[in-house]
């Protein structure tokens, strides 16, 4: 029988810097606000649970992990000094000392944008899985796309080393015409490079390191697949006069937020003989055909860019011989908010406006958090990043192509129509004579 307790554990890092409000010449104020001070550096508070038999089910060979909570909370401030005076009817102020949870609790902040942490996960561990049960090399897609490799590897960047050689042989070529050819030839010469000459190189160095790296995937009894989503948003917000206790807050609050997903599945291979590990590191196993009919279907790839189909077959269609003995969902938050600005105060009579800095304030917020045995969701999820500027060029590259072959399909169409019409006016012509 396995016991199982939780523990809570804190930790106090901070200490006490003093703020003060002085009066320089000695003259009562009518200033409302509070002498106080900031409790600056770190604080933090674990939560986990652990089993009592932790060293004897490790030393059985079991995978043992468990759940692990953690927020830790830092504060600082550089020191304030602010003059609010000579003046001639009131005392001069001086603040001076650290003013930083006084800041923070009364500057406005901005609202952070949504970021679905649990799509980041579901993605994370579905990659995993992927990793997990399909092959290193997709043999059966380089083998559907073995004829395009062939002439690629014969004339690499047809389309652009032609339209260089026909602007070379016809220099008065009509520029409209001109202009066109180069977009679809630079247009097809990218995606043949990003879609032809790369996976190409990257398979060959793959089958390199799993030629040299056989005896680890299909011998060794335990291996680990691992995955990860990351999201950064950063936004900020400007505040103006904002009454704090008498005193007008001006500046800045920005709030960026760092978002990391950390998946890992834990699995053992079984032992096979060498021709059913080649199968396996080439992709020709009957749970690697499901996912070749994905990938050969044209413009898959694009549809994954948004919603990950191809990573969720690979992941949902199990392989022989791989069993799977534990998996985790590691989430990070980093929250990190800086203000800077100003604080204005009036003196009476006469009314005079006094402006000084105060210091900058920061405060870091990490939230960790890890997550054993997570249950995969049994549905493809949609992508939580941007494209990426190669892959902007992609879909640029793939819309150029398409266009250019749509209008020269439609001038070829206008053309021939002129013909059929200037045909049919001689006929009538002639009929009428």
């Amino acid at each position: 029988m396995t016991l199982y307790y939780g523990r809570t554990r804190t930790r106090d890092e901070r200490y006490f810097d003093p703020a003060y409000t002085d009066q320089l010449d000695g003259v009562p104020s009518h200033l409302n606000m509070p002498n106080g001070g900031t409790w600056a550096g770190t604080t933090s508070t674990m939560f986990d649970t652990s089993s009592r038999d932790f060293k004897r089910r490790l030393a059985r060979g079991e995978v043992v992990m468990h759940d692990v909570y953690l927020d830790r909370v830092t504060m600082e401030a550089a020191p304030t000094a602010c003059t609010f005076g000579p003046h001639p009817a009131s005392a001069t102020l001086y603040l001076h000392g650290n003013y930083g949870d006084y800041v923070y609790s009364n500057a406005p902040q901005p609202t952070a944008p949504l970021v679905d942490q649990n799509g980041m996960s579901s993605v994370a561990l579905q990659k995993c899985f992927a990793k997990m049960n399909s092959s290193p090399i997709m043999g059966g897609e380089i083998a559907h796309d073995f004829a395009k490799s062939l002439s690629m590897l014969r004339r690499p960047f047809k389309s652009a080393t032609d339209l260089i050689w026909r602007m070379l042989g016809h220099k008065k070529a009509r520029m409209k015409k001109t202009t066109m050819s180069a977009m679809k030839a630079s247009a097809s010469a990218w995606l043949e490079y990003r879609y032809g000459w790369t996976p190409v190189v990257a398979d060959m160095q793959q089958l390199f390191i799993e030629a040299h790296g056989i005896h680890e995937r299909f011998e060794k009894r335990r291996l680990v697949a691992r995955s990860g989503e990351e999201v950064t948003t950063k936004v900020s917000r400007t505040f103006t006069d904002v009454n704090a206790g008498g005193i007008l807050l001006s500046g800045v609050t920005t709030m960026e937020d760092f978002y990391r997903v950390s998946a890992g599945v834990i699995y053992s291979v079984k032992p096979v003989d060498t021709l059913n590990a080649v199968n396996a590191i080439l992709g020709f196993r009957p749970n690697d055909l499901i996912a070749l009919g994905w990938e050969v279907i044209p413009y898959s790839f694009v549809v994954d860019w948004f919603i990950g189909i191809g990573t969720w077959i690979s992941a949902m269609v199990p392989a022989p011989g791989i069993t799977m003995l534990g998996s985790w969902v590691t989430g990070v938050h980093n929250t990190n908010v800086d203000i800077t600005g100003t604080m204005k105060y009036s003196r009476p009579n006469p009314t005079i406006w006094y402006t000084g800095p105060f210091g900058k304030v920061s405060k870091k917020i990490v939230h960790y958090a890890r997550d054993t045995q997570p249950v995969m969701t049994l549905c493809p999820v949609l992508s939580s990043h941007a494209l990426s500027i190669k892959r902007q060029l992609d879909a640029l590259s793939l819309v150029t192509g398409s266009c250019m072959s749509k209008l020269n399909e439609l001038q070829h169409s206008a053309q021939h129509v002129t013909q059929l019409l200037g045909a049919g006016s001689k006929t009538r012509v002639i009929h009428g004579r």
